[in-house]
């Protein structure tokens, strides 16, 4: 999804016009929406930025490079061009243009939903652009623009023709300075995620939906309606392990350690190890069934291994053993000042390695427990054998005023 303000940007346009574009069924959509006033369209400009940043915060990256990632894109360049096919028997086609990260779109119109065309640009020498026309080109420059250039793809040349000059200079410096860049691993998920932008001969697009849609009229048609691709996660089905017998709650109060420097957590690898807890939990298991690898469940914010007994009594019909632990400060397991993810991935570590001898688990986590389930998968991947994560929370324990709990309880 990207939103950028394109009314400053288009002569003659609203002033207040801003362009949503977003996948659809594999290929890029254009929303056109305007209002009359400009507090209003930077209110919804900024509303959709300021959902892109909290989709980000949900990832494990820090918050520094969280402020690195680009919010939105602007286009680099924009404008009217004359277009011509392939053959070079087709006619110049006047198509409005524009270059948003790594794509060139060009449309039958402005304001048009669907574009009839993007050409994602990768790196060189396999793509390149140059002034005038390809080598052999017979077809006569339209004469109401006479500044040709040539965008050399994979797949074949496209020749356009700018009105002036200047504007084809502009065209050409925008798509140099592109191609001396690498794209990035989202820029070739993006190609990838795009039916016209797949290996192989280009494809146009046809609109297969209405006309331009303005939101900000009634008399606006109906959007057709993106399509929604569900993620989900799975659980293999391993090789069976020795059984493992019904373990018990147990309490420890561990001795004294070093704490780690002030201030909250900044890297996915801890500058040094929180001191660990040895936590509490309960376990269920089938003695009819063949022991296979345990799937360790973590509880959400709050909660405890016991709300999960129900759960884990269902789970155990299919499966043995099924066990639930306490997370510091939560049921049994011991208190502690620090809080952070990073003390209660080290005390899910200690667990897995003395408590189930270093056997990987089928790790489950939920909330707060999905959060401390993908980072001990991705700092201990010897110990996770899959990852099953329910509601993860975005959100620190270690900020007692967005969470609503003082994280100092002891």
């Amino acid at each position: 999804l990207n939103v950028t303000m394109v009314g400053v940007a288009v002569e003659g346009s609203h002033p207040n016009l801003m362009q949503i574009l977003y996948p659809d069924q594999g290929r890029t959509r254009s929303l056109y929406v305007y209002h009359e006033q400009e507090q209003e369209i930077i209110s919804w400009y900024n509303a959709i930025r300021g959902c892109k940043y909290y989709r980000y915060r949900v990832s494990l990256l820090s918050p520094e490079e969280l402020l690195r990632l680009p919010l939105t894109y602007d286009f680099a360049v924009c404008g009217w061009l004359a277009k011509t096919g392939p053959n070079q028997t087709e006619a110049w086609q006047r198509r409005w243009c524009f270059l948003l990260r790594r794509s060139l779109f060009y449309c039958a119109g402005f304001m048009e939903p669907r574009p009839r065309g993007e050409i994602w640009l990768g790196q060189r020498p396999a793509y390149s652009v140059s002034a005038g026309p390809p080598p052999g080109f017979r077809k006569k420059v339209k004469p109401a623009g006479q500044h040709v250039f040539t965008l050399s793809t994979p797949d074949r040349d496209y020749v356009f023709s700018a009105d002036s000059a200047a504007a084809c200079q502009q065209w050409l410096t925008a798509i140099d300075n592109l191609l001396d860049s690498s794209p990035t691993p989202q820029d070739c998920l993006y190609s990838m995620t795009r039916s016209n932008c797949a290996p192989g001969p280009h494809r146009s697009l046809q609109p297969a939906c209405t006309p331009s849609v303005r939101l900000a009229t009634p008399q606006s048609p109906t959007a057709c309606p993106p399509s929604v691709r569900l993620a989900h996660t799975a659980v293999s089905n391993p090789p069976a392990t020795p059984s493992v017998r019904l373990a018990h709650t147990a309490v420890s109060n561990p001795p004294a350690t070093p704490q780690c420097a002030p201030g909250p957590h900044r890297s996915l690898q801890p500058a040094c190890h929180p001191p660990s807890v040895r936590l509490a939990h309960t376990a269920v298991s089938n003695p009819r069934l063949a022991a296979q690898p345990p799937l360790l469940v973590l509880h959400g914010l709050f909660g405890m291994a016991r709300n999960w007994r129900s759960v884990a009594k269902a789970l155990a019909r299919n499966h043995s053993p099924i066990i639930c632990a306490d997370l510091r400060n939560h049921g049994d397991s011991p208190h502690h000042q620090d809080m952070s993810v990073a003390a209660m991935v080290g005390d899910v570590r200690q667990f897995i390695e003395q408590q189930l001898d270093a056997t990987p688990v089928h790790l489950l986590g939920h909330s707060l427990g999905g959060k401390v389930a993908m980072r001990t998968a991705l700092l201990h991947p010897q110990l996770v054998r899959s990852l099953i994560v329910v509601d993860a929370s975005r959100r620190s324990p270690a900020a007692p005023s967005r969470v609503g709990f003082a994280a100092s309880w002891s």
